[in-house]
């Protein structure tokens, strides 16, 4: 079973609800409809979320685009400590190791069970939270060059 490794860094942003996004439009060259697309997500945990109390998330996303739903991916995130450089704001992003390994929901892959193994000890893994989500999107593009 291969795994995908990456880093996350994640900065969370703080507006108002009538925040108006700015006009994208003198940035981008076109812009491209994609299809629909929808997400299953179910995260996993034990009872007593002894994942989530040290910084750790587990998840099963199910892409579908239309009819076509593949297995999906499991996602183990473990936390790297904050970014020390920061942003321009003096904000700390949360940094985190990722690693992805394709399967289906119905079985949490081995290896992710070894990693976890030692938070979770005997307590069994399941579902705590499934999300549905429908994403539209628009894919921008660079301007032609002069």
């Amino acid at each position: 079973m291969s795994v995908t490794v990456g880093t996350e860094r994640e900065f969370k942003f703080d507006v108002d609800a009538d925040f108006d996004p700015p006009d994208l439009r003198p940035v981008v060259g076109r812009t491209v409809r994609l299809p629909e697309l929808t997400h299953r997500t179910t995260y996993f945990d034990t009872a007593d979320h002894r994942l989530w109390s040290c910084g750790i998330t587990l998840r099963h996303r199910q892409a579908v685009i239309g009819d076509d739903a593949g297995d999906g991916k499991w996602t183990l995130k473990l936390p790297e400590g904050p970014d020390p450089d920061g942003d321009a704001a003096g904000r700390a992003p949360s940094q985190r190791s990722e690693l992805t390994w394709s399967g289906p929901v119905s079985d949490v892959p081995a290896p992710v069970r070894r990693i976890v193994a030692g938070v979770v000890r005997r307590a069994p893994l399941g579902p705590i939270a499934e999300l549905t989500a429908t994403r539209r999107r628009l894919l921008l593009q660079e301007p032609a060059a002069d």
